[in-house]
């Protein structure tokens, strides 16, 4: 089972290089404009300042994800792009989700080289060490099981990768991936104010 998972996520991650450097991850180019996604809402999911997130279905899905949102503004398109894992059901021991997390994580590690900042473990002083409860201490944020990836590759659209495992509830356990495009501080720029006509 976790051979065929691997299979896909190779397939739907390890792109060729000019697809993905026209596409972007899992299809969806920097600076894509809103009305060329295809949304899941229509309505943003959150945002009342210039930048705005959505639910899209993406040209390119990938098996492992089952939800992927972007942000965006009028003027810079896309510049972020997260996609979320399925919810692995009563978790506890983190097996499950430890398994999904290593095969995404070797996958992006062959695209885009090794990860340049990982966290892996329990934190000094956690009390949620037992074998049941993986899931409860990433709830309490007493474990950490993350990877990213910063300076990639100039070429590419992409500024930096995390990919993070979390526990809601301490039950059931989830991965998010984020890709950070570098339009990233056009987003920034246009959700601060213009403060020009402060005081007129």
């Amino acid at each position: 089972m976790l051979h065929k998972a691997g299979v896909a996520v190779v397939v739907g991650l390890m792109m060729t290089a000019p697809s993905w450097a026209a596409d972007g991850p899992f299809g969806i180019a920097m600076g894509t404009r809103l009305e060329d996604l295809a949304l899941s809402p229509k309505e943003p999911i959150s945002g009342d300042n210039p930048v705005q997130t959505y639910g899209v279905i993406p040209p390119i899905p990938n098996d492992q994800f089952s939800d992927y949102h972007v942000e965006l503004t009028e003027k810079a398109g896309v510049c972020v792009i997260t996609a979320f894992g399925h919810k692995q059901l009563n978790d506890l021991d983190g097996a499950r989700v430890s398994a999904v997390f290593t095969t995404l994580k070797t996958a992006l590690s062959r695209k885009y080289g090794p990860s340049t900042d990982t966290l892996e473990g329990l934190n000094d002083g956690a009390v949620l060490t037992g074998h049941d409860q993986f899931a409860a201490s990433l709830s309490k944020y007493q474990r950490h099981l993350s990877s990213g990836w910063d300076s990639i590759d100039p070429a590419s659209q992409i500024e930096s990768i995390a990919l993070i495992a979390g526990s809601p509830k301490g039950r059931d356990t989830y991965i998010i991936l984020n890709y950070q495009m570098k339009n990233f501080s056009q987003c920034l720029d246009e959700s601060v104010p213009d403060a020009g006509d402060k005081g007129l």
